[in-house]
């Protein structure tokens, strides 16, 4: 790869790294807001790399640049799995019944509560006409 991709290669690498530590920290919202910059970077790099491979221009000096971003992609897909996962799991848990449907009384009373379902049920009016 040229000089010119190795400072494309340190840009897509702090990126991914600032991500990481986002993901780390739970900060959810800093991480969604790197998104545009990474799927720019990240199409920048693959097109320089399937182009340097194909003429043959990657050199021994760029390999550990490539091998931590590798490292560095690899811990940013498993931080977006546990996030995607605890993502689900938290809407589980908010949407998920917080009793059984059999302990829900199923009536409501006068004043608008739920309603004594064991009590004989009373007339709220009574027509005298």
């Amino acid at each position: 790869m040229t000089f010119r991709n190795t400072s494309l290669m340190q840009d897509l690498l702090a990126l991914l790294e600032t991500e990481n530590s986002a993901l780390t920290a739970g900060n959810l919202s800093d991480a969604l807001a790197l998104l545009p910059e990474k799927q720019k970077l990240s199409e920048l790099f693959e097109a320089s790399v399937s182009s340097a491979r194909e003429t043959g221009n990657i050199t021994e000096d760029v390999r550990p640049l490539l091998e931590r971003i590798s490292i560095a992609m690899t811990r940013n897909e498993e931080l977006l799995q546990l996030a995607i996962g605890t993502q689900k799991r938290v809407v589980s848990v908010l949407t998920a019944p917080l009793t059984n449907a059999d302990d829900i009384p199923q009536a409501y009373g006068q004043k608008g509560g739920y309603a004594d379902v064991n009590r004989q049920n009373t007339a709220v009016f009574v027509s005298r006409a």
